[in-house]
């Protein structure tokens, strides 16, 4: 009875919000989905390679139906493919070559009851889509891979296609590749058999529809860890044979997020089998390719690894993807958030799962924070195909973690299955999404969508809050509200329901859920005869993504920061507390330093607003020690990395046994070796030799920063070994290594102020390279390098050296 009241009051609350017109503010040239004639069913292609030449041999057969009468022609995505043959029906057809495509005209137009069969005959050397990784390296350094990425609407490059979300396909993919290379695609394994020239033949096949951005194919020399889901799906998780150390931190949680979906979500996994694969050199984190997922190899990781950057987030990301933007897909760019929104919020709530509350929590404190940022530039709203990676990800990943609260998880679950349910293997846009929640909860909901989806902006509450005496002589807690942020055509005034906290001295909290539904409210809490109130809280634990000012004393502050239940508002005190000196605040920061289960974020906080009194305060230097010697390594890194900036005296000094400590630690992660060496390095330069030969000999995971922190510091101390340790930091530069090692060896040399002819080689390879994490900070560093008056003649030099290069070098550098 109690759960049926609380719906009953649930939806009166909802119905007042009821007749909201929706909407949709912002011009978008990505809502419309790409018109198209034909549908697509079924892709086969049969592929070979000639890698070195970054040559694809390939035959395309699509089977299509005509949408409607009267198609005349369609048009086939194809940039730079060179087309052998086409056959339509068996018979060859005329085509013409358009410079994004080919056009295929029908005389007379296809019946839409007629099943129709394409065989186009073509070769193909991609810029995009298709990537052949390491086979130009007579030095065998890189490893030797192809791998896809189709995202946007890359795949055109290598497979003449439709290449639009707003179509579904059946896949098929037949790759002939010569052993010991694997190769993986979409969907289950058919068959494996040789072929009469000795090579294997590897057949995959989808079964059921997905969007052709998802085709992918990965090629390289693997092994595989099996895995089994609860429901007996199989996985195969790929490592690299010379990394199986890194196999079991890599996946960790695998099985285990898989078996959480498919419980919260309640829809089974919708694809037969599930695979992953590591690839070098990939420009993004990871994408999600139905049943066949993509990551970047430098998510491959140790154990010393996994506590600096693991790949238990995006490993969630892109397993949610699976349901959300792979069974259905949005309809068009201008509801893209439909897709990472989702796996966003998903991923954080298998990281509360595996990770706790807290994590959970400074996740979305994380997102608020980006999204108030990029409302400063624009105010493009969640559902706009420029909204960018904040509102797509982030912010939308809170706005759905608002709509849960809102209507409560059992509720919010329920609705998420009818919308599965409705569109599984179809296309979606955000009024799908809408009218499932209302079909399946009744509610009306426009006013939510016309908020946080249709338009942007976020709230920024202004907050006063005060004790009075009622006109009945009772005790009230009041909280004056006023809403401040920028209204207009994109944004306006924000209605939501508001969690309200009165904690008194007595230990008792007085909790009221009250709506905020115009500009100014003011909201009451009726409070026990002779409270005495210790702090308020309003939107307790910041469930509303908003910015919000309030006002309280430094008492309220101090008992807030200690006391309130949710991390959010105990961070929030702390940072309001940056403004009351130091003597007010000094004693409640050392006790949440004290404090044995608070979170690592919130005691890096009061370890920076203690930092300045460091060298005069033994209890401050005291703390610090301690969080030196944390078993949180989080506090570790952080409080190691406030003391980075900081110049030697006596007091400091003193850290150095526990600083020295560290590179003992046998779980201490690659940060913070870096942080330890570092340290010691700026404290005591005439000892770095001793302090290098004491940091283990060890690389590093993602690129080789432990080494390359170690070579830099070899040359800047100009010790024995430092010309050899400048031909290493070269090297490390090369293109004969993965882009994250040459970034980091790149940003070492521009430190120590060192360029070479050899480095302007590398440099304008880099600067040409398809991935632009690597490009974009090797153009950067160059162009920092050459301001340098002293580089200019070596420059001078090189360009004379290389006539033919000249331009292109100068393009990049202008």
């Amino acid at each position: 009875m109690r759960m049926v009241f609380t719906a009953l009051c649930l939806c009166a609350a909802l119905a007042t919000q009821a007749q909201h017109p929706l909407h949709f503010t912002a011009t978008d040239p990505g809502a419309p989905p790409r018109e198209h004639g034909v549908d697509f069913i079924y892709l086969l292609a049969e592929l070979s390679f000639k890698p070195e030449d970054k040559k694809v041999m390939g035959k395309v057969t699509h089977t299509f139906k005509a949408k409607r009468l009267g198609v005349d022609s369609i048009f086939l995505d194809a940039p730079g493919i060179q087309i052998s043959s086409l056959n339509l029906n068996g018979k060859p057809h005329s085509y013409e070559v358009a410079k994004q495509g080919i056009v295929l005209r029908f005389n007379p137009s296809p019946d839409t009851a007629q099943l129709n069969s394409l065989e186009i005959t073509y070769t193909a050397t991609p810029k995009k889509g298709l990537y052949f990784i390491g086979w130009d390296d007579p030095s065998n350094t890189n490893r030797k891979q192809i791998w896809s990425q189709g995202q946007g609407t890359d795949n055109r490059h290598w497979i003449p296609m439709f290449d639009s979300q707003n179509d579904k396909v059946v896949s098929e993919l037949r790759v002939t590749f010569p052993e010991p290379y694997y190769v993986l695609s979409n969907g289950g394994l058919v068959s494996r058999k040789k072929t009469k020239d000795g090579q294997i033949e590897w057949q995959y096949k989808m079964p059921a529809p997905h969007a052709n951005y998802l085709i992918m194919l990965g090629i390289g020399e693997y092994k595989v860890l099996e895995k089994k889901s609860a429901s007996g799906i199989p996985m195969k998780l790929l490592y690299y044979p010379d990394h199986a150390d890194r196999a079991e931190p890599t996946y960790r949680y695998s099985v285990e997020m898989f078996d959480f979906f498919e419980q919260e979500i309640g829809i089974p996994y919708p694809w037969k089998t599930y695979s992953q694969i590591p690839v070098q050199d990939f420009m993004y984190g990871a994408m999600e390719n139905t049943s066949a997922t993509v990551f970047g190899d430098f998510f491959c990781v140790d154990e010393r690894g996994y506590r600096d950057r693991n790949y238990v987030a995006v490993n969630a990301h892109e397993l949610a993807h699976q349901w959300f933007g792979d069974l259905i897909t949005a309809r068009s760019a201008k509801h893209h958030w439909l897709q990472e929104s989702f796996a966003t919020f998903y991923n954080w709530l298998y990281e509360k799962e595996a990770f706790g509350a807290d994590h959970f929590d400074w996740n979305r404190h994380n997102a608020a924070q980006s999204a108030l940022q990029a409302s400063r530039e624009d105010l493009l709203p969640v559902a706009h195909s420029q909204a960018g990676t904040v509102r797509h990800y982030p912010k939308g990943a809170h706005v759905l973690y608002m709509l849960r609260e809102v209507c409560g998880r059992a509720n919010y679950n329920k609705a998420i299955r009818r919308y599965l349910r409705s569109f599984g293997f179809k296309n979606v846009d955000s009024q799908d999404l809408l009218n499932s929640f209302h079909d399946e909860l009744g509610l009306e909901l426009d006013w939510f969508w016309n908020q946080w989806v249709y338009k942007g902006g976020e709230p920024h509450f202004h907050v006063i809050t005060e004790t009075v005496t009622n006109a009945d002589g009772k005790p009230e807690a009041r909280f004056i509200v006023r809403q401040e942020q920028e209204e207009g055509e994109l944004s306006s005034v924000f209605q939501m329901p508001m969690n309200l906290a009165v904690y008194l001295k007595n230990g008792q909290v007085v909790r009221s859920r009250q709506w905020i539904r115009s500009k100014n409210v003011t909201l009451t809490v009726p409070l026990p005869d002779g409270a005495e109130v210790d702090f308020m809280v309003a939107d307790e634990n910041r469930q509303i993504l908003s910015k919000q000012t309030f006002e309280a004393s430094p008492e309220a502050l101090r008992n807030m920061a200690l006391h309130a239940k949710g991390l959010l508002d105990r961070y929030a005190a702390l940072e309001n507390l940056r403004k009351v000196s130091l003597q007010d605040k000094r004693t409640v920061l050392l006790q949440v330093l004290n404090s044995p289960h608070e979170f690592h974020a919130l005691k890096l906080e009061a370890l920076r607003q203690l930092l300045p009194s460091i060298e005069t305060d033994p209890e401050v230097l005291s703390a610090f020690r301690s969080a030196i010697k944390s078993s949180d390594m989080e506090l570790q890194k952080g409080s190691t990395q406030l003391l980075l900036p900081l110049l030697p005296s006596p007091s400091i000094l003193g850290l150095l046994p526990e600083i020295q400590a560290l590179f003992n630690q046998a779980n201490a992660s690659y940060q913070l070796l870096e942080n330890a060496l570092n340290l010691a390095c700026r404290w005591q330069p005439e000892r770095a030799a001793e302090w290098l030969a004491a940091t283990p000999a060890l690389s590093g995971n993602r690129g080789k920063s432990l080494e390359i922190c170690r070579l830099e510091l070899t040359v800047k101390h100009q010790l024995p070994q430092a010309d050899a340790a400048l031909k290493s930091l070269e090297e490390y530069a090369s293109p004969r290594y993965e882009f994250i090692t040459q970034t980091q060896a790149w940003a070492a040399l521009a430190r120590l102020d060192y360029l070479s002819p050899a480095l302007l080689d590398y440099a304008l390879v880099a600067m040409e390279h398809s991935n632009g994490r690597l490009a974009g900070p090797v153009r950067s560093t160059l162009k920092e390098l050459l301001s340098r008056h002293r580089h200019q003649a070596m420059l001078n030099s090189w360009l004379q050296a290389h006539p033919d290069l000249a331009a292109q070098m100068q393009s990049k550098i202008r």
